[in-house]
């Protein structure tokens, strides 16, 4: 699939990865999958209707195989099907019972395990059928990507090791040596993660000028198209980076549907510079430092129903610092300016 990237990306101090990432699908493509998916199960449990991976480089490899093999599958559709247009397309997955996510389900399935991701979709589906634009979307979860949702059950929660690992959108908590009953008890109240022994916080759970996990997200309608938008900084053990992406939909027979088409993210502004003390970096969230500009790296694609553009960040950023652009051809070329504010 292709992409085209320019610009000029602002390293000073900060060490900044750019990571666009590409989309597929396909439903009568199941060799592939199986192949890809079934390897990404290596070592992984499910406990307790939680996932258990031994460590964070564990994590992050499964959450790339899962991606890729989400690619491929796209790939492979896209090819079959070239030249159609976004209406096309929706008619053609109908016909063919083409399912995009058909990747993640053989690798939930396999592993007997209910993600976030199949929770989201259920509620997704749903709706989508009901025309009341008043609802808010269930794919506005704080968790933005799909192959992160694969790997979470529905309360947002895994295993890394011998400890559990529960996310909020202010962060996340660790509870030590795998105590369940602690997990249980926070589950029915969130207050417990200051009172409870064993816990630790990762994040700003109370309200704080320096962030590194907050999330935006809306509509941008023009009659029967839409872009719903997302624009956020996301901290989890694995990574931390800035991320802006756009999901296509049209309205047919009063009802909203994904769409295909080009689709063009960016995410630019700034996070918290740092000074070097002893030899340690200690953040200064005070002082700005640009990780990418408004003309500046972009990642783009054709024919898909959403796209993402990211990039790695090693600090926490302060409100309206990071931005996102948002353009999709769906409606004659439509542009969205987004904001993270807090």
């Amino acid at each position: 699939m292709k992409k085209v990237i320019y610009g000029v990306l602002i390293f000073s101090t900060i060490s900044l990865v750019f990571l666009a990432c590409k989309k597929e699908s396909g439903k009568n493509f199941t060799e592939t999958i199986h192949s890809n998916t079934k390897s990404s199960n290596s070592q992984i449990e499910n406990v307790q209707g939680l996932l258990k991976f031994n460590d964070i480089d564990h994590v992050s490899k499964t959450i790339a195989k899962l991606e890729d093999s989400f690619n491929k599958q796209e790939e492979k559709f896209l090819k079959k099907y070239k030249g159609s247009t976004g209406e096309e397309f929706i008619q053609i997955e109908e016909n063919i019972g083409y399912q995009d996510h058909l990747p993640f389900i053989e690798f939930e399935n396999n592993l007997n395990f209910s993600s976030l991701r199949k929770s989201i979709e259920e509620k997704l589906k749903n709706y989508l059928l009901v025309n009341d634009d008043g609802l808010d979307n269930p794919d506005s979860h704080f968790i933005i990507e799909k192959e992160v949702r694969a790997i979470l059950n529905e309360n947002s929660e895994m295993i890394i090791g011998s400890d559990i690992y529960k996310f909020y959108p202010e962060g996340y908590i660790i509870i030590a040596n795998q105590d369940f009953s602690k997990l249980f008890n926070i589950r029915n109240d969130k207050s417990l993660i200051f009172k409870l022994s064993g816990i630790k916080i990762e994040g700003s759970f109370e309200k704080a000028a320096c962030n590194g996990h907050q999330a935006q997200t809306g509509n941008y309608t023009t009659g029967t198209r839409r872009i719903h938008w997302r624009v956020a900084i996301q901290t989890f053990p694995w990574d931390r980076y800035v991320i802006a992406k756009s999901v296509n939909y049209v309205k047919k027979n009063g009802n909203w549907k994904k769409i295909r088409g080009y689709t063009k993210c960016r995410v630019w502004g700034d996070v918290g510079n740092y000074t070097l003390v002893n030899g340690q970096a200690q953040e200064d969230c005070d002082k700005p430092l640009n990780f990418n500009t408004v003309s500046g790296f972009y990642s783009d694609q054709s024919d898909v129903k959403d796209w993402k553009h990211k990039i790695s960040v090693q600090t926490r950023t302060q409100t309206n610092w990071v931005k996102g652009y948002h353009y999709s051809e769906i409606s004659a070329g439509t542009t969205y300016n987004s904001n993270l504010n807090f």
